[in-house]
């Protein structure tokens, strides 16, 4: 495979300009720091290890000048108002303990760090694949149910449990929609806009998913 120009092989040293570009970069970790010195150090006696030589590569195409640049153009430009709303939906749904193990550590940070700011890879990562494409969809659907409405449970709901009791005690199959978008979405999949609903005859409301309901019909 065709090694990009800026990139280093073990027998190439590493020159004192791509040092300075890397090391000026705010982003780096100080055990990177520390890695970037050690190696500046061991070129002067012998040549770096193939994985030494992969890790600078790494750094160096993350934060040479040019891509300080344009991630610095990612923060102050690009990474908008919506694609902050985005990226707290989405985060929402991987933090949440029904979504996907992976993007922990990203979504918590975007969820309790308003001055945290994704890198635009971290954001189409955790953003635009199909999994984050569904929950967005479902987050951003117009309710199907108003506040106010009556709604009933649809078979196999999580709450089914209540139909069983309410025609044990002779109560219409009912409940009152309260409140839409009542929490973020953590499901990806077509109807997971969440509603808090209040059973008729109970005292406590419940929070359902859209799909496990449907319009209440008044049996004639």
């Amino acid at each position: 495979m065709r090694k990009e120009e800026s990139e280093v092989e073990a027998r190439d040293r590493i020159s004192g300009e791509q040092v300075d570009q890397v090391l000026s970069s705010s982003e780096l970790t100080q055990k990177e720091c520390e890695f970037i010195k050690s190696i500046c150090e061991q070129q002067k006696t012998r040549v770096l290890s193939e994985a030494q030589v992969s890790w600078w590569n790494e750094l160096y195409k993350d934060h040479n000048t040019q891509a300080q640049l344009k991630k610095a153009s990612w923060v102050e430009k690009r990474y908008d108002k919506e694609k902050r709303k985005i990226a707290k939906i989405c985060a929402a749904y991987y933090y949440s303990s029904a979504g996907p193990r992976y993007f922990k550590k990203l979504a918590k940070s975007v969820l309790t760090d308003e001055s945290f700011v994704p890198t635009e890879k971290q954001w189409r990562a955790m953003c635009t694949n199909k999994y984050a494409r569904k929950v967005i969809e479902a987050t951003e659907a117009p309710p199907r149910y108003e506040v106010g409405s009556f709604v009933s449970f649809r078979q196999g709901a999580p709450h089914a449990y209540a139909n069983d009791r309410r025609r044990t005690n002779r109560l219409p199959n009912c409940a009152l929609v309260l409140e839409t978008d009542t929490e973020a979405v953590t499901s990806a999949a077509k109807g997971t806009k969440k509603y808090k609903i209040l059973i008729v005859g109970d005292t406590k409301s419940r929070v359902i998913e859209e799909r496990y309901l449907k319009p209440y019909r008044r049996k004639k």
